[in-house]
């Protein structure tokens, strides 16, 4: 059974990463592409049992793409990773963000390159004490933690 097709604009194009399950038995994820128009940079989004998907947030050329799974904390905030925008690579070096319930998105770390990391394409993952890593250095986790709820 096929709970949802992707159509491209603008319900989201390519979801390449992994879906996360809610208690209320929703699934998150994000598309690479779509959102505003077919070739975007992509969205998160929800789906319900039915399959009714609710877009969370369309991003922007400027946001970056969302190319792996996103995770959920405890009050419902989605974080992910994104492999363009941020620093000072060609087209950015890729973001961790967070998207808040009432649609805000705020970055949390704009990568700069080596040796700080470019181009995420792994997915975030909750550790002990809920925080989180997307692949990072010891230095940049320390230093992100300060973001979380």
């Amino acid at each position: 059974m096929v709970l949802h097709s992707f159509t491209g604009a603008p319900d989201g194009l390519f979801p390449y990463g992994g879906l996360v399950l809610d208690s209320g038995h929703n699934l998150y994820g994000a598309t690479e592409f779509g959102g505003s128009v077919t070739y975007g940079s992509g969205i998160v989004f929800k789906l319900d049992k039915s399959g009714k998907e609710t877009l969370l947030y369309t991003f922007g050329v400027a946001d970056g793409a969302p190319t792996a799974s996103v995770v959920l904390d405890s009050l419902g905030n989605v974080y992910g990773t994104t492999e363009n925008s941020g620093g000072s690579c060609f087209e950015g070096c890729g973001t961790v963000f967070k998207l808040d319930q009432t649609g805000t998105l705020t970055f949390l770390h704009l990568f700069t390159g080596p040796p700080d990391g470019e181009y995420q394409r792994h997915p975030c993952f909750w550790m002990r004490r809920a925080s989180f890593t997307a692949r990072l250095p010891p230095v940049e986790l320390r230093e992100m933690e300060q973001y979380l709820d």
